[in-house]
């Protein structure tokens, strides 16, 4: 995991006079440029678009870096620094290949805490995060929408900004979910957040407030992730377009917006090679920030390690094998030595595979999750499994007392037709649920793609822990509705 250095440059504050919003960006940036060679790198080859059509700021994965004027205004000298930084370390880093269909909203939050830590406590002290703002000075004063704001409306938007030690606490309904930064990335980050949200949305609905005016004109900010100051465009969202002017193109952005950009911004860039020709760059002149590289290999990790993660969890539910009920063998052959607990052998770990065999579910993904299922054999050779095949039924069952890795090398699949789970958790109560801690399945691993029904929350058999392993971001507990998610990458079947 990536660990922070703390301790800020000290540098000198400079008194730049600039008149415009273009000047304090353009003053900010020739600023980080003398400051950092690797940001300054990366500025260099980021395309600076001035637009009221955003509101406040955002980054294509094409590297434009979009910034509306009164956003600017809006903040001081050194925010307007962090926040240029904070926009072109989503490519350095990057937030958009590692999307991979993940939901923006959540996803732009969990990058949102590592960057802005990096920007807060890892450049110089000319920099910083913003950490609120009132979105009513994003209204142009001569905008009668201001008036339509009461005054006692609560306009003030707190970012994501960590705390010092790498933590961030954030509310979902009346969870509380603590993040650190220093022992999570942002894909750990985004699958418990969205998870949380998903079973808030579940529960509760997902109605919420508008954030229109009166005569549903848009209010500052609406579009914006609540608490990010920023949005970020994967290339395939966006819409290209002649422009109205030679050399220019146009980009209509996922809410309809347009934005015109030059024409030679959109030439095919590697942003993989940008940064580490930057990082090359800083690291020739000794002056590589604080934290970066341990950033920059987590992001090309971008994934848990999720055959690694099950058999942790695995790992975790094997009983103690131990009662006090027999004495050890030690024991019973040596008067000298106290009294020890004997092993129970009757103590078996109790895991329950169910295999998605449904029509929609790839041959080659089935294949994987026929390996991973030789591969919880393979780790843990003393338990006891039940392995499901299923797609709107459950269409065969097989049960292992010691099964061997070789079992799995040839299975009879049975299935192909629609996918749903309701019939594999009324199997698993009827035949497997005794109500006793020794005999009931200590983990139930679902292998699917995510395309299902679960029972309603309440009519869950009550084992001890439940993963779904899965392919598909998109797929959250709003349709699991219990559990917990892991994700498999498409590059891993």
């Amino acid at each position: 995991m990536a660990q922070f250095d703390v301790t800020k440059k000290v540098h000198k504050a400079e008194d730049f006079s600039a008149e415009t919003p273009e000047e304090v960006i353009l003053n900010r940036k020739s600023h980080i440029m003398r400051d950092s060679p690797f940001l300054s790198y990366l500025l260099q080859n980021a395309t600076l678009v001035e637009t009221e059509q955003i509101p406040t700021m955002a980054m294509t994965e094409m590297g434009h870096l979009l910034y509306n004027p009164q956003f600017v205004d809006a903040l001081s000298k050194k925010e307007v620094a962090g926040v240029l930084v904070h926009e072109i370390l989503h490519l350095a880093l990057r937030s958009f290949p590692r999307r991979r269909g993940r939901s923006m909203e959540e996803w732009n939050i969990a990058t949102d805490l590592h960057i802005n830590y990096f920007v807060e406590y890892n450049t110089s002290d000319t920099m910083e995060a913003p950490k609120k703002l009132d979105m009513r000075e994003l209204i142009p004063e001569d905008s009668d929408m201001r008036d339509k704001i009461p005054e006692e409306a609560d306009t003030i938007t707190e970012f994501y900004v960590p705390n010092q030690d790498g933590t961030y606490e954030i509310e979902v309904g009346e969870q509380e979910l603590v993040f650190d930064i220093n022992e999570q990335e942002s894909e750990e980050i985004y699958d418990i957040y969205k998870n949380a949200k998903d079973e808030e949305d579940g529960e509760d609905g997902n109605e919420g407030d508008s954030a229109d005016g009166e005569d549903g004109e848009q209010m500052p900010g609406e579009g914006l992730t609540e608490g990010s100051f920023d949005n970020i465009y994967s290339e395939d969202e966006i819409i290209i377009s002649d422009g109205d002017e030679p050399g220019k193109k146009k980009l209509e952005l996922p809410d309809g917006s347009e934005v015109e950009v030059p024409e030679d911004s959109l030439d095919d860039q590697d942003w993989e090679e940008v940064t580490a020709s930057a990082q090359q760059h800083a690291t020739q002149r000794g002056d590589m920030p604080a934290g970066i590289e341990d950033m920059l290999g987590a992001s090309n990790k971008n994934k848990i390690d999720w055959k690694k993660y099950i058999h942790q969890v695995i790992k975790q539910n094997v009983p103690s094998g131990y009662t006090w009920n027999r004495p050890s063998a030690v024991t019973l052959g040596n008067p000298n030595v106290g009294y020890l607990p004997g092993r129970d052998k009757s103590d078996k770990l109790s895991v329950i595979v169910v295999v998605d065999t449904s029509g929609s579910v790839s041959d080659e993904l089935l294949k994987t999750f026929l390996g991973e299922v030789a591969g919880i054999v393979r780790q843990n050779k003393q338990c006891e499994m039940v392995l499901i095949q299923h797609d709107a039924e459950v269409q065969k069952v097989d049960e292992y007392s010691r099964p061997k890795e070789s079992d799995f090398n040839e299975v009879d699949i049975k299935g192909r037709g629609g996918t749903k789970h309701d019939p594999v958790f009324e199997y698993i109560a009827e035949n497997h649920m005794s109500g006793s801690s020794r005999t009931d399945p200590t983990v139930v691993i679902n292998l699917t793609d995510g395309y299902t029904h679960t029972p309603e929350p309440q009519n869950w058999p009550k084992f001890d822990q439940c993963l779904w392993i899965i392919p598909n971001h998109e797929v959250g507990m709003d349709r699991l509705t219990k559990g917990e998610i892991v994700r498999v990458e498409p590059d891993e079947y």
